[in-house]
């Protein structure tokens, strides 16, 4: 049937799709395709092949005649005639009115192999009918509130009109990306699941893994389909119109990182690796994409709420890792614009192993980590504090190191010196690892203060090393 399709005019063949998807009464469906075979000369092996099947349903018609005309367009060549082009197009108002359907069992299926034409149709020819798959917009994005299964594809085409339309589908972004947050972010609860998962795989990784519908399907996992077709959506809108996502920001960290995505032990290997590589895609383009004096406010506004809830390790982890691959991408304009900015969220955060000891419990300071959380979110805490540092000249970095040094010199709310003491020289010892010989004329105020505490700890006077006395000449 396939090679048959491929033989027949373009207007003859959308012709016969058209009437195909329309009608109802299968027998009328087998006449059409009676017909359709005799004008290719195969009427007689078709009869017999057909007269010994039972007549499929209205419904399984329309699904196959859809699936031709997918596979039809799939193979037209980059350059096709205009006319051509206006016969496919035609078929978009009777997509429409069947995307349009109400929900119900029978139609889940036919919406979604519809919603799937539409979204090929878009890719090939949206660039050139742009009006036309504007003006339709409305019917797909009402699809959202369908099923699983329907939702998904929705979300898929949405990500297809947004990477095809551009400019055009602004109208559509406040409300789709709204959806598509509220859908995964009612999949996973609001709640932190307390987990033990590190994400540098998960931000690092390098693989990217194209969607396969059916490693979800054989697994019966539609929900984890539909988390995966939100986050296509989701990135595609972020890497298209990255200055209109801003105010969706925290939101999409919080999801990117949540443990029930990046360590969903229920979902197969196959479907894990699709979610967790549009995670990664997210995550990039949040951090290369978007302004950094609109990401970083934002970023440090969700650290500060997200230290202060009960948060696990892993999601303030990804946030530090997140801030550092902005500051890494800085350029000397951006450095000095934004270095007072950050430098003020880094000072703040200096406090972070003393506002976790229990004893800061009893004050408004007190953050929810233990202290081997704390010590985790630190270590990604120096990282990004460092990207920072490796950037600055010396006209930038002296102030930097002379309020480091007033702060561990100062008296905090935390009152907590140890811990104070044990940040700074993690910090100085860090800094001078990475600035080698630049930070040699900077460490005499840091190695006085090493040796005056090093000299509190001697509670007991260490006597001077005996004196060798000299030999009696013979």
């Amino acid at each position: 049937m396939e090679q048959v399709n491929a033989l027949l005019s373009v207007a003859a063949f959308v012709q016969v799709i058209t009437h195909l998807i329309h009608h109802k009464d299968a027998l009328v469906i087998e006449t059409t395709l009676f017909f359709f075979f005799f004008f290719f000369f195969f009427f007689f092996f078709f009869f017999l092949y057909v007269s010994s099947l039972n007549v499929p349903s209205p419904l399984k018609i329309r699904r196959r005649a859809l699936a031709l005309l997918n596979e039809r367009v799939k193979t037209l060549p980059t350059a096709i005639l205009e006319d051509d082009t206006k016969q496919f197009v035609a078929i978009i108002p009777d997509l429409e009115a069947l995307i349009g359907q109400a929900d119900t069992k029978d139609t889940a299926s036919t919406k979604q192999t519809s919603l799937l034409t539409y979204e090929i149709l878009l890719r090939k020819f949206g660039s050139s009918q742009t009006e036309l798959f504007v003006k339709t917009m409305p019917s797909v994005l009402k699809c959202i509130n369908s099923p699983r299964g329907v939702a998904a594809i929705s979300y898929m085409c949405l990500a297809g009109a947004c990477n095809v339309l551009g400019a055009r589908f602004l109208p559509y972004v406040p409300l789709a990306v709204q959806g598509a947050l509220s859908t995964i972010e009612g999949s996973i609860g609001t709640r932190w699941k307390k987990q033990t998962e590190h994400l540098f795989l998960i931000i690092l990784s390098t693989t990217v893994i194209s969607v396969d519908p059916s490693s979800y399907s054989a697994h019966g996992e539609s929900l984890q389909f539909l988390q995966h077709a939100c986050l296509t959506f989701i990135d595609e809108a972020l890497s298209t119109l990255p200055q209109f996502m801003s105010p969706f920001i925290p939101r999409v960290v919080r999801i990117c990182l949540h443990p029930s995505i990046v360590n969903n032990k229920e979902a197969s290997n196959a479907a894990q690796t699709q979610l967790l590589s549009k995670v990664k895609s997210a995550m990039d383009h949040v951090a290369s994409s978007i302004a950094p004096r609109v990401s970083l406010p934002k970023l440090f506004e969700l650290f500060r709420a997200l230290v202060s809830e009960d948060t696990p390790k892993s999601v303030l982890v990804g946030v530090m890792v997140l801030v550092g691959q902005i500051i890494a991408r800085f350029d000397r304009a951006e450095t000095v614009q934004y270095c007072d900015d950050i430098t003020s969220f880094f000072i703040d955060l200096f406090a972070l192993r003393a506002r976790s000891y229990p004893e800061a419990a009893a004050t408004n300071n007190h953050w929810t980590l233990s202290m081997m959380d704390a010590d985790a979110v630190e270590y990604a805490f120096l990282d990004a504090f460092l990207e920072l540092v490796m950037k600055l000249n010396e006209t930038l970095f002296k102030p930097l190191l002379v309020k480091t040094i007033a702060w561990h010199e100062g008296v905090s709310a935390d009152n907590n010196e140890l811990a104070r003491n044990v940040f700074y020289y993690r910090l100085t010892d860090k800094m001078a690892f990475k600035l080698k010989a630049i930070f040699v004329p900077f460490s005499g105020p840091v190695l006085n203060d090493i040796a005056a505490t090093l000299g509190q700890l001697h509670l007991v006077p260490i006597p001077p090393p005996p004196q060798s006395q000299p030999k009696d000449k013979v």
